[in-house]
């Protein structure tokens, strides 16, 4: 996860604490995106049925298509449902589910570019977080403004 700035072991904890089982798939400069993680799919599929990918994207209409045009038919062909659990749920349901949830959620990386010099890597998310981006910033970073890591609290 190279452009979010999170390190695999991080990732690895959050699969742990989560029960979760979890394959990487290595990305490399240069390296087709698509087809390393077709790779990645197939390599997990040979170990185990799989029966749903679920994607957190939250509004994202390009995104939604192209993973549905890209992942859906190697998907299709193998009985696996692409879901999207948190599409077009509002942002204050998501702020106040985020907010309640046992995490701690701090931000990874940033484009200054576009969240401007009062937020910080290592600045935890939430309403205060938010109420410093300048305007015109997705509350949720979908645009690629800001990301963040999700850490649960034992």
């Amino acid at each position: 996860m190279a452009h979010q700035e999170v390190q695999i072991p991080a990732v690895i904890r959050q699969a742990e604490a989560l029960g979760l089982n979890l394959l990487l798939v290595p990305l490399f400069a240069g390296a087709d995106y698509t087809e390393r993680v077709m790779l990645g799919l197939a390599a997990l599929m040979r170990r185990r049925p799989v029966v749903r990918l679920a994607f957190g994207d939250l509004h994202l209409e390009h995104i939604r298509e192209w993973r549905e045009n890209v992942i859906g038919p190697l998907a299709r062909s193998r009985d696996i449902e692409l879901i999207y659990p948190l599409w077009n749920v509002s942002y204050a349901v998501l702020a106040a589910e985020l907010a309640a949830a046992p995490v701690t959620c701090t931000v990874s990386a940033l484009d200054r570019t576009q969240v401007g010099e009062k937020v910080e890597i290592g600045d935890v998310y939430g309403a205060d977080f938010v109420a410093r981006l300048p305007e015109g910033v997705d509350p949720f970073g979908e645009n690629g403004e800001f990301h963040t890591y999700v850490d649960i609290i034992p």
